[in-house]
């Protein structure tokens, strides 16, 4: 539910913008479909990578995640 209000006004957003452009309604459709073509093939990809090389992205995403917990805790050594 929470996803359908945060994608309805950005999709009148996209519609209106395309109606300022004199698109037809068949037009907006079809460049919408598109994108979320693209958005799939996107999360394909990636997903297929992902399989890949795992333990790359283990090790990347922990590090990322161990860099912003540290970062937040000596930020807050340094104020005390």
């Amino acid at each position: 539910m929470t996803m359908f209000f945060r994608k309805t006004p950005n999709d009148v957003g996209n519609f209106a913008v395309l109606f300022q452009l004199n698109y037809n309604f068949f037009q907006m459709l079809a460049l919408k479909v598109l994108t979320s073509l693209g958005a799939l093939i996107g999360t394909l990809v990636g997903m297929y990578l992902g399989n890949i090389y795992m333990r790359e992205c283990l090790a990347l995403t922990s590090g990322g995640f161990l860099y912003f917990a540290i970062n937040a805790l000596l930020s807050e050594l340094k104020e005390v």
